[in-house]
């Protein structure tokens, strides 16, 4: 089944207005059509037993389909007929039901569609809604246009008929087409199937990275229904670039299956689409977060600490320090997230965390921002202040009175437009750097310690 589109209004407003219309309709005209019936006679020509779906060979593989909301015709059948660019208009309803995907119409044409041939024959002008899908078919025709003609169809019979003139016309349906289009789709959904069914398995027997269960961690894409999806250009990156992208793997956390299609691009290797949560989406940070907060939430603040990928394991005392590096390695392990051994670590006794100093001692000022502010002239305009205050809020937790010594700073930023550094803001940034040049150092507290 297909469901949505504009059949019924490309917005909310518009479909409850024709939902209201077709209440308020009534059918009197009392319509002079002949009936339209099937006989045994209807069999002429149809092999038996079938389970074939109905298709006109003559029209191309035209898929006759009660259960499409809409008429489809595919973008390859449309560029064949040089009329894709042709009066197509911008369509904002997404469409569901191939292979279980919403799918983004290109946009919609308004074609002449004839059935039948000679004197009995009926044309309406016919609605379609573009995609760009792969597909057996070239078109198909949904309820709009079969309610329009007024057509009855058989798949048992293998026919559809159609009033013209007081008179039924039919249009006999094509077995072998329709049993090579089936086919040919089949075969399709079985290599896609294979293709994915390999993908995990690569994913899970590679020893580099094995990756983390959808269970424990999922990255979904929160993409609004109406969004059309944005074309890129082939990116060229160069030779060397390009040996490195073929050679990495770095992600850890699946993407949502239904969201692959969705972070694909080019390269010179040809078309790729990732099927775990690369960096640079919107959200990403906090999706990694929460998985480490779920890995070691029994870990952290006793003998780790964690901030998205940057991992710090802490150690009291130095007998403890292989329980603590082994207790984290098998919950590592037990999630299947695995780590860069060039950018680890071990047996140190001071080292930068988020910017910060930590040491056996406890944690320190970071004294290359110590030094940007003491070597730092005295501003000169309104920019050299905006660089002193925001150096000042990185050393915030570690300088005394942080608000109070800054204050006269943040009042020459008051008054912008009139730059003012007198002997008061003066003497403060002095009195600034003599407490900068010896910091406390931030130590957590023992009970019962004054």
């Amino acid at each position: 089944m297909i469901s949505g589109g504009s059949t019924d209004g490309d917005s909310n407003r518009a479909r409850k207005a024709k939902s209201r219309r077709e209440c308020l309709e009534v059918d009197g005209n009392g319509r002079n059509e002949p009936v339209i019936s099937f006989g045994p006679e209807d069999f002429r020509g149809v092999s038996l037993p079938h389970n074939d779906a109905l298709v006109n060979y003559d029209v191309l593989r035209v898929f006759v389909d009660n259960d499409s909301s809409v008429n489809v015709i595919f973008k390859e059948a449309l560029v064949q007929m040089d009329l894709y660019e042709y009066q197509l208009e911008a369509v904002e309803t997404t469409l569901f039901g191939f292979a279980g995907h919403a799918v983004y119409p290109e946009g919609e044409i308004t074609l002449p569609l004839t059935l039948g041939t000679g004197d009995l024959r009926k044309t309406v002008m016919t609605v379609f809604t573009v995609v760009d899908a792969q597909s057996s078919y070239n078109i198909i025709l949904g309820r709009p246009a079969m309610n329009e003609m007024r057509v009855v169809a058989s798949t048992y019979h293998q026919k559809i008929k159609f009033p013209v003139r007081e008179r039924v016309r039919e249009v006999k349906g094509n077995q072998p087409s329709s049993r090579k289009c089936y086919g040919e789709t089949v075969r399709v959904d079985q290599k896609k199937a294979r293709r994915e069914e390999k993908g995990r398995k690569e994913s899970q027997a590679d020893e580099e990275l094995a990756g983390v269960s959808p269970q424990v961690a999922e990255h979904k894409l929160n993409i609004h229904s109406g969004s059309r999806p944005v074309k890129q250009k082939k990116r060229h990156f160069g030779p060397e670039k390009d040996k490195v992208i073929e050679e990495q793997e770095y992600h850890q956390i699946p993407l949502a299956l239904e969201d692959q299609d969705k972070a694909s691009f080019i390269t010179s290797g040809g078309t790729f689409c990732y099927v775990v949560m690369p960096f640079g989406l919107k959200n990403d940070g906090a999706t990694y977060q929460r998985l480490m907060n779920h890995v070691f939430q029994k870990q952290i603040g006793r003998n780790i600490e964690v901030y998205v990928d940057d991992i710090l394991i802490k150690t009291r005392e130095v007998s403890c320090f292989i329980d603590d590096l082994a207790e984290t390695f098998t919950t590592l392990k037990q999630y299947g997230i695995k780590l860069n051994p060039a950018k680890c670590v071990f047996g140190i006794r001071s080292g930068k965390f988020l910017g910060f100093l930590v040491t056996d001692r406890g944690i320190e000022a970071n004294t290359k921002k110590i030094k940007a502010i003491i070597d730092m002239p005295s501003p000169q305009s309104v920019r050299d202040v905006q660089k002193l205050t925001g150096r000042i809020a990185a050393l915030s937790r570690f300088i005394s009175r942080s608000a109070h010594r800054s204050y006269p700073f943040f009042q020459v930023l008051r008054k912008a437009q009139t730059f003012g550094w007198d002997d008061k803001c003066e003497q403060a940034f002095q009195d600034l750097k003599k407490h900068l040049a010896e910091l406390p150092v931030l130590i957590k507290p023992e009970p019962e310690e004054k």
